[in-house]
C-alpha cells in the first residue's frame, strides 16, 4: 500500500488546500499564484514533518520493546569532513 500526501493531511489542512486550490485557479497574477502555492507547499511540509516524527517516535519505542524487524534497512547519515 502506498501512503499519499492526502492520507497524512488533517481534516483542517486538507479543507484549506482545497479552499487553496480554488484560489490558484482564480489567481490573477503570477505572483499571487507563487504566494499561493507557496502556503500550499507550507501546509504539505507540516503534515510530511508531523507524519515522519510520529513515525519515528513509533519506530523507536517499538525499538526499544524488541519489536523491531531486524531483517529491516539501516540508514546512517553522517557528516562530510
Amino acid at each position: 500500500m502506498s501512503l499519499k500526501v492526502r492520507d497524512i493531511l488533517s481534516k483542517e489542512e486538507n479543507n484549506q488546500l482545497s479552499k487553496l486550490k480554488i484560489e490558484l485557479l482564480n489567481a490573477a497574477t503570477i505572483k499571487e499564484a507563487k504566494s499561493i502555492k507557496s502556503k500550499m507547499d507550507r501546509i504539505v511540509f507540516k503534515a510530511k514533518q508531523r507524519y515522519y516524527s510520529n513515525k519515528g517516535s513509533k519506530e523507536q519505542a517499538a525499538t526499544s520493546f524488541g519489536l523491531s524487524n531486524s531483517n529491516e534497512p539501516t540508514l546512517t547519515i553522517s557528516k562530510r569532513a
